[in-house]
């Protein structure tokens, strides 16, 4: 039998941790889970989508060339991740209400089932009915494909 991973956390490179996270709290709804400055001066700044989720978006300070060059693209032009809602409608509603302009999802295009937001740095995520969620549109690799090592 094989040991499976559970995604816990997951980093999402900003210009500034503090106007992140309050834009992830006012504007989606998250909570902060932690905010703890580390030995090297560094700041771990936690936050969750609710209070039931494994999952943890953890806001770093992009700090080299390279990183700051990757805010608001780390997914390139795809999305940062899913978010699922009890009641899309609703949360259409709520985060329009919060100044957030709702866009098509490219995997889904029925707005019942699926949208899309972007963060304050372009970040795109999908908003996915509980109910329906939605697989990414990932090629699968052929059944008669190898692999060789």
């Amino acid at each position: 039998m094989t040991d499976n991973f559970t995604l816990s956390s997951f980093v999402l490179l900003v210009d500034d941790e503090n106007e992140a996270s309050e834009f992830y709290r006012k504007k989606l709804g998250f909570s902060l889970v932690a905010d703890t400055l580390r030995s090297d001066g560094s700041r771990w700044v936690t936050l969750a989508p609710s209070d039931s989720s494994p999952v943890r978006l953890v806001l770093k300070r992009a700090v080299s060339r390279d990183q700051q060059a990757l805010v608001g693209q780390q997914a390139g032009d795809g999305t940062v991740g899913a978010l699922s809602a009890s009641d899309i409608c609703q949360m259409r509603n709520t985060l329009e209400s919060r100044g957030l302009t709702i866009l098509p999802s490219p995997y889904q295009p029925d707005m019942r089932r699926a949208f899309m937001v972007a963060d304050l740095y372009g970040n795109q995520w999908e908003i996915v009915q509980a109910s329906h969620v939605v697989a990414f549109d990932v090629a699968k690799p052929s059944t008669s494909a190898r692999v060789s090592a």
